[in-house]
This record gives structure tokens, C-alpha cells and sequence, in this order.
């Protein structure tokens, strides 16, 4: 290829500014004099941590570390290139020596208690739009985006900064300087910039270059024979570019790029990330399934790459076997196609935005658009098969010149299939699913490129779904009678969360440095060890504690630890697998463990006094006579990360009394309990504070006293105080999520669906430690509504080589009601019937008995009736019913599902209740300051408080109503509660985040483990996806069941954090009704376990 002469003029090194850093934030003037600062900040040193650490900006908060939370967002201001540059940034990923010349507006700018508070946070107080401490404050700074800029900061400058352990970090405005720099590094690792957030193991670096502010690195052409753009443009800028382009002739793929692209990461990400920066990231890492490139190389683009001598142009493909070492991308060409062009781009992931594909893909045909003849050879461009996979050849050289139709389609996917072999990645989708993917992705093309020549119920399957705004709509009733109590007003904690307001080798601490019990496990039956003393029971399992001066000198430290083990086994994470190899130790856990929930748990006798008791009171007929019908089957409910937003954490600060130990628990006398163990010391030596939590979920229940433990030795060792904050990956492996279940159940039903005997077997896996099993509750919450004469269910243990597992968000009752419900779909499938007929007719009535307490029969008359019809009435139940049945009869490859779960939430349960100590005090006239130790994270406990006194109790019914499409994301969810609300804005939004919760829980949110080692492998945001908002019902609604006061509850109060969690399982149950459709087809007539 023909190469271009560089023309570059030496640089002298005087022109590098060696000392300082300048920028502003909130207006603010700093200056960062590197040649004397703090020995922690460096090249890899963080924003996130200057704005935390160094200058007391705690509103700012971080989880992840790498981009894919939210957490750590600001917006940034800056003029690059002539242009001004405004938009939202993640700290986390922005080193500081990157903010040079940037104006950064934190949410401490916004308002706070002492000076008022910004419009926009007053508007999400009053609209409910608080939920924790650490979100509340990136709800506030992205709405807040504003343009604020300082003249003084629009001067280009050159840097040569150095850090305290040799580390170089250079920052170039030319060309010339850039190559300078890269001829000092011809034998050394240079980095362009930063890229921690996806492949943090990279280097180390003797370097760093930033290169944003090069004008070459800045071009943007549209002409109309030519688009270009420069290397160091945002994709968010590429964004803008493309949909230009798509309003010009030529351009055919513009605006595929332009939908393409606004599906790929964050928002925050896309600002600061550049087109050559995804491009190198492909480059390094050839597994990468980077978007950008499958997209580019399918137009045939062209890259101008510069070295210190000479320019040349390079194909994607060529790019991939060059030598980059000294050189750089300058821009990026693009050719125009005009004419009969088609072009469709693909991306399958997790969730609908901001998640690694699957497989992505991207095809380009010329074709005659009357006979469907290829007319040259395709493009047909592939990621995600295997590293080495991204045309597919054989495929474009049979289709050249053949006419599209059903035999030319069949014999091109034969050969995609013969070429196209996908390897085995761990922690990624099957390799079958992968080419089944691919294969899918061409013949969705073909489809569109045919339009209409194919019939009309094939052809839907050529369109995307599309996406619209989300919108929800709340019904509830407010009586002005009691207000304040149940008018909809915010929690007491909203404003100062909403500010962001909420309050460093020196040792590496092993269980030898315990002075009391090597256990963290206070009140629970089962030790489990705060670090390893011999056996290692899972993978992620605690060896000890570094303590350093400094976050990164620990995290340095730790990789630089070596641990030996020896008679290694193959692990078992498999409920199944337990049930089968560990029979007998799974019986003895269920004999010496407490099955009941909450954490304190109940002793053995009692557990075993009431296994007698889950029959019905009706003795178990094993000759059901009459016409029955028996159905057996199994379910499984996979475990789920709380994604709470702030991870495990606490301080221990040694005292002349004892310590002070600030924790963020759920279960405060627990963290006193195993501090105190653990040191050898009286328990009221200990002193625990607790603040917000950040979220929880049930996750700092239990395994708070793990981290509090460890921290409190730490300190006790040191005579510090320590501080302990868990880095995501280390959260997500050490410590146990939702459990995970398995039912197995036999049926024997009449000819209308009605139960006349029941047998279950509930397995739940408590992981390597049997604490907090919760198969008892979920025995209990396997009833939900339904009569349960001649039932016999038995709770069970499988215990397996995974974190020990803890309470998640409607423990036990989100299992239980989705095993419940799956044998309701069972019997419907057989039957025929109507799944929500079959629910009917098996509903509870006044004076039915409840299976798990003895004696306790339903007081008054069952709600869910009634409630059923209102909601079928309201969610217009039988037209969309009739409207899925039409749709999938004309429709071949799209399928839409309906589902309507209800639930009785049994919170009359006594082991379910909890005393706890408020004090009011009496400070003025008009003033009450209360004092009060119950936990309720996010639940607005504060508002409840404040508002009256009572005692603990209640219930709650409700009904769900889901609508799935296949291939398509959850439709409308319908959820009714009954009783009456402290405040309705907090119980709706409790209502709604538990949905989504639950949403998660069953689509998108996959916990996956080496069958080899145990090793998490989904653990981080790269991988683990809960739900964004695209990815929620566009149409959520939200009705209070009127006039229903809960005579169980406090004022008659409802039960609303965690029953309608129980009821998303109603999306499974759509997805499968959608399903079963495309099955039908194919004549496909068995059940099948999702």
C-alpha cells in the first residue's frame, strides 16, 4: 500500500509543563503540584478518590471500580480542539492526572441542607425518587448536567508528570510531541490512557499518554463521498456523526451505526471512550466482541495509521496483525455505498443496553432489488464466535451471484454452520446457542431484504422490537383523615441523600492473629471461619486481611500473595449434584440447623416440631379415588447478587474501653457479638454505630459480622483503626447471594385442575455452611393461596461448595411462590386449561387450615378473588389474552405471552416478628427527637417512626400481571397490594424496585461458576447485568387495593418490600405462554423446564 511521508518536527522537552495539575471543581480551583505531592497520587490514581480522600467530596460514591454502576459519576467541562466538550464521567475511570483543564461539578454543587437545595434535587424528593444514599446523589448530578465553562482552562498544555514509584504520565497536544514521546518508550509499556474498567490486569505500565486534545486525532469529514472520523473521537461523537450521515445519500449503513452504537455501554462511558481506543482494546485482546469493529470492518472502513516516519492506510483485518509498538490511529475511513445497498447490524446481550454481546454481527449485500440476486460478494462480519472468526467466508463466496430464497438460505446456514464454530468461553453463553444466534442473525436479514415476498407471519420476524419511553402510572388512596401518616410524602433521610451528605503494608492478618473464636457467625448454629485455618470450603473463601497505608498499596499488595493448597478436589455447586453425593451430611445439616427464618433463627427442637407439622391437617390419602390425573415435575430457581451499592464495609477504632466499630449491618447485636467473640472480650465493650447502608437486600443481615470481624481484628492487631471496604470482586466471591432451589412435586389433580393431593420435596442450597436455609419458609410460602388439603411438603438442605448463602430480598416466599405457581402451569399445560382458571378453582376460602402453623386457619374471607377480577377487568385480561392468541397465529417468529400470578404473603408468621426500642424525647414545645434501633433499609422506617407507634404485624394479598414477548424484553405489569400505607410514595416505590428486582432475578441477572474450581466467574458489572431502563415494562402500573385495611398490620398497614418481588415470576410463566406458541408449531406438545 501507498504510505504517506510524516512530517514531524522534534520537540523540545522544555515545552512540558513538569509540576502541576490545574483544574476546578464546583468552581473551585485546584491545584495538584506533582512534583511534591501526596506519595499516594500517581498516574493510576482516581478522581473518584481525590474528590473522597483528599478534599472531602463524599457525595461522590464508587462500587464497581469500572464504569458499570453509576455510582461514581460528575459531569465534566472542557474545550478540546476548538470545541467544548460537556457531559457526564465516571471518577472511577478517570484518572486524576486526566483532569487537567477540566471543570468537574460534583453533587455537592447542586445544594445541600445548610445553603438549600437545587430544584432538581426537590423535584426527586417529591416525586419519590429517593432510594439510597449512594444513588439519590447520580440521580441528582446526571439531571444536572450544565455548562459552566472557565475561559482560563481553553489553553492547550503539554505534561510530563511523574509519580512516586517512576511511573511517567504525559499529556500531548501535537503530533510531534506524541511521537517524541512514543520513541522514549520503544522498549517499554505505554499505555494510552487508562482502560481498567473492562481488562483490569493489563501492564504494568511505565507509562501513560493522553492524546485527546491532538487536533489530528479530532477530525470529523462528512462530505458526500466521504466520512471521516479521527481516532480520538467519543463514540458519543460518532453517535451525532452517524446519524448526520444518515440524511445524505451514500451512507446506508449511517443509521444502523447510530442505533447500533447507542446500545453499546453507559452513557458516562461513551463520552469519554474514543473510537481507537475500542478499536486497540480488539487489537490487544482479540476475544474482545467489540462492536466497533464487527461494524467497521462489514463497510469495509480503513484506518490511517501514523508512525514516527510514515502514514499508511490499513483494513480492519491487517490492523489486527500489526505491530502497534510507536505508532497510533489518526482516523478512521469510511467508504459510501449507493444504490441497491442493504446493510443491518446485530447485537444480542444480557440486557438491552450496556452489555457485552453474545454474538454481534453485521451484514452489507448488494442486490437486485427485483430478482434478490447477490450481486457481489457480501459482507458478513461476526464477533463473539471465537477470536479468530470475523468473516464468514465460505458463506460470502456461496452467496455471490445466488438469488435469495429458501433453498439459497438453507444452504448458506449449512455452510455458516460448517464455518462458524464457536469455542468454549467461560463464563459466556453455550456454544450451540452462540451459532444458533449467528445463524438466526442471516436469516433475519434475508427476511428484511425479501420484505414482502415472503409471507406475511414469516415476515415480522425480520423486525427488531421496538423500544419505546418507559412510563408508569400509581393508584392509591390517601386518607386525609390521618395524614401526615399516609399522605404521600418522602422518608425523613431524603434531603441529605440527595446531597450526597451521608458520613491507607503494614500487616497481613491471618487466623493465628484471632485472639478469641476464629467465627463470625453470631447466633447461628454452624461456625463459619472469619479466615481460613486449614480447609477451604469455596472458592473466594477468606485467607486474611492485608492492611496498608493506602487503598492501591493494598490492592498491589494482594496480588503479590501466594497461597499453596494441596488435595485439591472437583467441587460440588450443583443442587442435584448435592442431592445425590451428599445425602447423608445434607440430613444431619437439617437436623442440627434451625430451616426458619429470620437470622435469629429458632432452635432444633422447635425446627423439628414444626417439619411435623407442613402436612395438612388431613391425613395423607395415598388412594386418591376417582378420575385423577397425576403430574410430576421439577423446578429450579437460580441463587441472585443483592447489587447493593455499597459493598461490605466498616471501621474498628481501638479504644481504652474497647473499640468502636462503625458497620454497615442490618443486624447491629450481631456485629457486637462477633466482634466481641472474635476478640475475647465482653460484649459491652463493643460499640457499634450504624448510618445508611448504601443498600442491602438482606446481604448485611448476617454478613456484615464477616467484614466487621476481620476489620476489628485488623485493628485490634495494629492498634489502628482500620477501615475495610470491599472491592466489588471481592464482595461478589466471598459472600453468599439468594439461595437457590429446587422442587420436586407430584401432583394428582381432577379434570377441572383442582388439587386432590400434593407431594414436594423444597431443596434449598444454604452453600458450604448450613445457617440460614430457608426451605422452611419456603415450604410455608409454597402455599400462598391455594387449599392445601392433602399436601405433605418436606423442606430440605442440599449443601454445596459456594459462599455460604444468606437472606435475599423475599427469602424463601420468592421461591416458594414461584414452585407453587410452576405446578399451577404444569397442570394448565396437561389440562389444557387456562392457567388462570386453574388458580381459581384452587383458591383458599375462609377456614381453610395453613400448612407450617398448627391451627391456624385463614381468619377472613380470601381477597385474591375479587382482586383477580379487578385486575382482569382493569389490565383488560381478555382482550390481550384474545389479541397474544391472534398475534401468534399470524405471526411465525415473534410470540407474545400473558401471565397473572397471585399471592396471600403469610407476615402473620410469629418467627417472623422482631421487638425493637424507639425512645421519643420531648425537646420543645413543638419539637420530638426520636431515637430508634430498627433497620429498614430504604423501606422509609424513619417516616413510619416518626408517625406513630404500634404493634408489629401483617399481611398482604396481591396480584401480578405479566406480558412477554420472545426475543423481546417483559411487557406490562400490572401489581395490586392490600391494606393501607404509611406513605404511599415509598410503598410504590418499594413495589416497583422489588419488580424490577425480580425482573432481574428471572432474565438477565446469572450467576455462572468453573465446574473445575469453583470460581466465580460472573463477578463484576463486565458480566452480572440487573436491569436498566431498558429493560423494564415500558408500561408499569401500579394500583393500592382500596378500602382493604390489613387488620394484621400496624394502622393496617400492607406488607409491600418484598411480596410483589414473589410475583415476577409471572414473566417466566409469559415467556413460556410465548414460547409453547413457536413449539405448538413445530409440533412440539411436551413440558419443559425453563
Amino acid at each position: 500500500m501507498g504510505a504517506e511521508q510524516s512530517q514531524l518536527q522534534k520537540v523540545e522537552d522544555s515545552v512540558f509543563i513538569k509540576d502541576r495539575i490545574i483544574f476546578f471543581i464546583n468552581g473551585k480551583e485546584y491545584i495538584v503540584k506533582t512534583d511534591r505531592c501526596d506519595p499516594e497520587i500517581g498516574p493510576q490514581y482516581l478522581l473518584v478518590d481525590y474528590l473522597r480522600d483528599k478534599i472531602g467530596l463524599t457525595g461522590t460514591k464508587y462500587m464497581c471500580r469500572e464504569g458499570g454502576c453509576g455510582s461514581c459519576m460528575v459531569n465534566s467541562n472542557k474545550y478540546m480542539t476548538g470545541q467544548q466538550n460537556v457531559g457526564s464521567a465516571n471518577s472511577c475511570l478517570l484518572p486524576l492526572f486526566a483532569c487537567d483543564g477540566l471543570e468537574i461539578t460534583t453533587v455537592e454543587a447542586l445544594g445541600n441542607r445548610k445553603e438549600g437545595y437545587n430544584p432538581i434535587q426537590k423535584r426527586l424528593v417529591k416525586f419519590g425518587g429517593t432510594q439510597d444514599t449512594i444513588l439519590c446523589p447520580i440521580k441528582a448530578v446526571n439531571i444536572g448536567s450544565k455548562d459552566n465553562s472557565m475561559e482560563m482552562l481553553n489553553i492547550p498544555r503539554n505534561l510530563h508528570l511523574k509519580g512516586s514509584k517512576g511511573e511517567q504520565w504525559f499529556k500531548v497536544t501535537t503530533l510531534a510531541a506524541l511521537f517524541e514521546i512514543l520513541e522514549r518508550f520503544t522498549s517499554s509499556r505505554l499505555a494510552y490512557r487508562l482502560v481498567a474498567g473492562v481488562y483490569k490486569n493489563d501492564g504494568p505500565y511505565q507509562g501513560f499518554i493522553e492524546i485527546n486534545e491532538v487536533p489530528e486525532l479530532q477530525l470529523t469529514t462528512l462530505e458526500e463521498n466521504s466520512l471521516i472520523l479521527g481516532g480520538g473521537v467519543t463514540i458519543t461523537n460518532a453517535i451525532t456523526f452517524f446519524n448526520r450521515a444518515s440524511k445524505m445519500e451514500g451512507f446506508v449503513y449511517a443509521k444502523e451505526f447510530y442505533d447500533h452504537l447507542r446500545r453499546v455501554a453507559a452513557l458516562s462511558v461513551r463520552n469519554r471512550a474514543t473510537i481507537a481506543g475500542s478499536l486497540m482494546l480488539k487489537h490487544q485482546h482479540r476475544e474482545f466482541k467489540s462492536d466497533l469493529f464487527v461494524l467497521f470492518e462489514s463497510v469495509r472502513a480503513k484506518l490511517r495509521i501514523a508512525a514516527s516516519t510514515y502514514i499508511k492506510y490499513y483494513t480492519l483485518l491487517e490492523f489486527l496483525e500489526l505491530d502497534m509498538n510507536g505508532k497510533v490511529i489518526l482516523s478512521v475511513h469510511f467508504p459510501t455505498y449507493k444504490g441497491t445497498y442493504f446493510f443491518r447490524s446485530f447485537k444480542v446481550g444480557k440486557r438491552y443496553q450496556n452489555a457485552i454481546s453474545y454474538v454481534n454481527a453485521a451484514f452489507l449485500f448488494n442486490i437486485d432489488p427485483k430478482t434478490f440476486t447477490v450481486l457481489e460478494r457480501p459482507s458478513i462480519c461476526y464477533g463473539g464466535i471465537n477470536p479468530d472468526f470475523v468473516h464468514a467466508n465460505d458463506t460470502e463466496e456461496f452467496l455471490k451471484g445466488q438469488q435469495l430464497n429458501a433453498t439459497t438460505l438453507k444452504d448458506a446456514l449449512l455452510r455458516l454452520q460448517q464455518e462458524a464454530v464457536p469455542n468454549l468461553m467461560a463464563g459466556d453463553a453455550s456454544p450451540e446457542y452462540r451459532l444458533g444466534l449467528a445463524q438466526s442473525y442471516l436469516y433475519k436479514f434475508v427476511l428484511g431484504v425479501l420484505g414482502n415476498e415472503v409471507e406475511p407471519r414469516i415476515k415480522s420476524g425480520a423486525d427488531e422490537i421496538p423500544r419505546g419511553n418507559n412510563k408508569g402510572t400509581q393508584v392509591f388512596d390517601s386518607d386525609r383523615k390521618q395524614w401526615p401518616l399516609n399522605q404521600p410524602v418522602t422518608k425523613i433521610e431524603s434531603f441529605p441523600q440527595t446531597s450526597g451528605m451521608t458520613p491507607g503494608v503494614v500487616a497481613f492478618i491471618t487466623a493465628k492473629d484471632i485472639p478469641g473464636n476464629n467465627n463470625h457467625a453470631a447466633f447461628l448454629t454452624q461456625p463459619d471461619e472469619i479466615f481460613i485455618e486449614s480447609r477451604v470450603r469455596y472458592a473466594g473463601q477468606p485467607v486474611g486481611l492485608l492492611v496498608a497505608t493506602d487503598k492501591y498499596t493494598a490492592f498491589e499488595a494482594r496480588s503479590k500473595v501466594i497461597v499453596t493448597y494441596d488435595n485439591v478436589q472437583k467441587p460440588i455447586l450443583d443442587i442435584r449434584e448435592s442431592i445425590h453425593t451428599n445425602a447423608e451430611f445434607n440430613a444431619k445439616m437439617k437436623e442440627e440447623t434451625s430451616l426458619a427464618f429470620p437470622c435469629r433463627g429458632i432452635n432444633a427442637q422447635r425446627a423439628k416440631n414444626l417439619l411435623m407439622n407442613i402436612s395438612s391437617p388431613q391425613q395423607i390419602d395415598h388412594e386418591v379415588n376417582g378420575d385423577v390425573i397425576t403430574i410430576k415435575g421439577e423446578f429450579f430457581t437460580p441463587p441472585q447478587y443483592h447489587f447493593h451499592m455499597e459493598t461490605q464495609i466498616c471501621i474498628c477504632v481501638p479504644n481504652e474501653d474497647g473499640m468502636d466499630v462503625y458497620s454497615g449491618t442490618q443486624h447491629m447485636d450481631a456485629v457486637q457479638a462477633a466482634v466481641a467473640g472474635c476478640l475475647n472480650v465482653p460484649n459491652n465493650s463493643i460499640t457499634v454505630h450504624v448510618r445508611r447502608l448504601g443498600g442491602a437486600f438482606g446481604a448485611k443481615i448476617t454478613k456484615a459480622n464477616h467484614v466487621a470481624a476481620a476489620c476489628a481484628v485488623a485493628a485490634h492487631v495494629t492498634q489502628k483503626p482500620v477501615r475495610v471496604v470491599l472491592d466489588l470482586e471481592t464482595n461478589m466471591q466471598a459472600f453468599g447471594k439468594r439461595l437457590p432451589y429446587l422442587f420436586k412435586y407430584k401432583v394428582k389433580v381432577n379434570p377441572i385442575g383442582k388439587i386432590r393431593q400434593l407431594e414436594a420435596s423444597v431443596y434449598c442450597d444454604p452453600g458450604s455452611v448450613s445457617n440460614e436455609p430457608t426451605s422452611l419458609f419456603g415450604t410455608i410460602c409454597f402455599q400462598s393461596t391455594y387449599r392445601a388439603n392433602n399436601w405433605n411438603i418436606k423442606p430440605e438442605v442440599a449443601v454445596t461448595n459456594t459462599a455460604p448463602n444468606t437472606y435475599c430480598r423475599a427469602p424463601g416466599s420468592s421461591q416458594g411462590v414461584a414452585g407453587i405457581e410452576t405446578v399451577m402451569e404444569h397442570i394448565a399445560f396437561i389440562l389444557k386449561k387456562d392457567p388462570l382458571e386453574v388458580r381459581q378453582v384452587n383458591f383458599m376460602e375462609k377456614g381453610d387450615a395453613f400448612i407450617g402453623v398448627p391451627g391456624a386457619t385463614l381468619p377472613l374471607d380470601n381477597l385474591l378473588p375479587g382482586m383477580t377480577a379487578d385486575l382482569k377487568v382493569s389490565g383488560d385480561y381478555e382482550t390481550r389474552k384474545k389479541f397474544v392468541e391472534v398475534f401468534n397465529q399470524t405471526n411465525r417468529w415473534k410470540k407474545r405471552g400473558l401471565s397473572i400470578v397471585p399471592q396471600r404473603y403469610p407476615n402473620f408468621y410469629p418467627d417472623l416478628r422482631f421487638p425493637t426500642f424507639i425512645a421519643v424525647y420531648h425537646v420543645e414545645r413543638s419539637s420530638l427527637f426520636c431515637l430508634s434501633c430498627p433497620s429498614r433499609v430504604g423501606a422509609g422506617g424513619g417516616v413510619k417512626i416518626f408517625r406513630e407507634r404500634g404493634k408489629v404485624g401483617g399481611g398482604g394479598e396481591g396480584v401480578g400481571c405479566g406480558g412477554g414477548r420472545e426475543g423481546g424484553g417483559a411487557g406490562g405489569q400490572r401489581v395490586a397490594a392490600g391494606g393501607e400505607g404509611f406513605c404511599p410514595l415509598i410503598d410504590i416505590g418499594q413495589i416497583e424496585g422489588a419488580v424490577v428486582m425480580g425482573f432481574g432475578w428471572w432474565l438477565t441477572e446469572e450467576l455462572i461458576y468453573d465446574k473445575n474450581t469453583g470460581e466465580l466467574l460472573t463477578d463484576n458489572t463486565w458480566q452480572y447485568k440487573p436491569m436498566m431502563p431498558a429493560d423494564i415494562p415500558e408500561d408499569f402500573r401500579v394500583t393500592l387495593l382500596r378500602n382493604a385495611p390489613n387488620p394484621f398490620g400496624v394502622l393496617s398497614s400492607k406488607t409491600c418490600a418484598e411480596a410483589p418481588l414473589d410475583m415476577t415470576c409471572s414473566v417466566i410463566f409469559s415467556l413460556r405462554n410465548a414460547i409453547d406458541s413457536a413449539r405448538r408449531e413445530v409440533g412440539n406438545y411436551d413440558w419443559y423446564q425453563m
